[in-house]
């Protein structure tokens, strides 16, 4: 019996190994940038400097559930983008 454990446990361990490396290398990364993903978003607010995906800076003009509407020249153009856009942000 104990040889038995012994074969198993030769056989198993190096999966549950990687499956452990895999998680920490991969998987959890993953979730802590969508995370903080979604907390940028949630926290988007009038008068942010914020760049998009695309590298388009601006600054936030309205927000709503799905959206956010940014100036991106002293002209006044607007652009109405989906939440997931932004990258990043920067407080005035």
């Amino acid at each position: 019996m104990n040889e038995q454990f012994q074969m198993i446990l030769f056989n198993v361990l190096p999966l549950l190994v990687l499956l452990l490396v895999a998680y920490f290398a991969i998987i959890r990364p993953g979730q802590k940038r969508a995370k903080s993903q979604q907390q940028l978003m949630q926290s988007l607010k009038r008068g942010d400097k914020v760049t998009t995906i695309g590298g388009i800076h601006g600054t936030v003009r309205a927000v709503d559930a799905q959206t956010v509407t940014i100036a991106v020249n002293s002209k006044g153009h607007e652009l109405t983008l989906d939440k997931e856009a932004v990258k990043s942000t920067r407080r005035s």
